[in-house]
């Protein structure tokens, strides 16, 4: 203080300040996601791959990171080969282009900013004017075509490259959630297989159990039926039959006895 009635001295160069974010402009990130694999960030080479949120890798990239299982938290969509799907960008004629990849058929430059389209079925991209222009072309037809290679595709096909972030995480968000009602549903699977392989082996259990007492059994009565002796019952109850063999027997006897006087 300077003692003059109130007036303080003070060092602007001592007062500490929060420190500036750093921003990157959208069009220059939008310039470098054209031309950068999204993992590696070095320059995109075919073969070239898309995931389901729209942003672009080399195949060879890829395939490292899922073998050595280093795919960061933020791309976690990504768990096996089939997360990705190759796609076909033309490369531009143009040789001195800052771009190296174009739309084939409306020849506008693939930078970041032209808003481009990939499909899932077939690999095609090219940009969002051309679809804008077939989908009104064909708006009468049931299925809507490829424009690149006339194959039919859904609309849920259809992948927007190099979208804005807030875009890529409402898709990573729809995306994470199918993954877990499938994950879901193939555990429900798991475990009804395995409760009804349960069953069967309890089935095939007991089955075997009840063969062993029958044969147990069998093995107990057998040797009782060889050794009991017959019973006079048994002549008794064939006494109550004849036929006439033992009729015409009897009567030869008693002829016999006539004859030689035997009373």
């Amino acid at each position: 203080m300077g003692n003059d009635g109130g007036s303080f001295q003070t060092r602007t160069d001592l007062v500490k300040e929060k420190p500036r974010e750093v921003k990157i402009d959208n069009i220059v990130q939008a310039r470098f996601r054209a031309k950068l694999c999204t993992l590696s960030k070095q320059r995109l080479k075919k073969p070239i791959v898309m995931c389901r949120i729209g942003n672009l890798y080399n195949f060879e990239t890829v395939l490292k990171f899922l073998m050595e299982k280093k795919i960061p938290q933020q791309l976690s969509h990504i768990r096996k080969i089939k997360d990705v799907k190759e796609v076909n960008l033309q490369e531009n004629i143009d040789k001195n282009s800052e771009y190296k990849f174009f739309c084939p058929l409306t020849q506008i430059d693939f930078n970041g900013m032209n808003k481009f389209v990939g499909l899932w079925s077939c690999g095609c991209v090219f940009s969002e004017k051309l679809l804008e222009m077939e989908t009104l072309k064909n708006q009468n037809k049931l299925c809507p075509i490829c424009p690149v290679c006339s194959k039919p595709y859904k609309v849920d096909e259809l992948i927007k490259l190099i979208s804005s972030e807030e875009d890529k995480q409402e898709k990573k968000l729809k995306i994470l959630k199918k993954q877990q009602q499938r994950d879901t549903k193939h555990k429900q699977q798991i475990q009804d297989a395995q409760e009804v392989k349960e069953v069967i082996q309890k089935q095939i259990k007991t089955d075997k159990d009840q063969d062993d007492i029958q044969q147990q059994q069998q093995q107990f009565y057998q040797p009782l039926a060889l050794t009991q002796p017959e019973t006079k019952d048994t002549d008794v109850y064939k006494s109550l039959f004849h036929n006439d063999k033992d009729i015409k027997k009897e009567e030869n006897l008693f002829i016999k006895n006539v004859r030689f006087g035997i009373r």
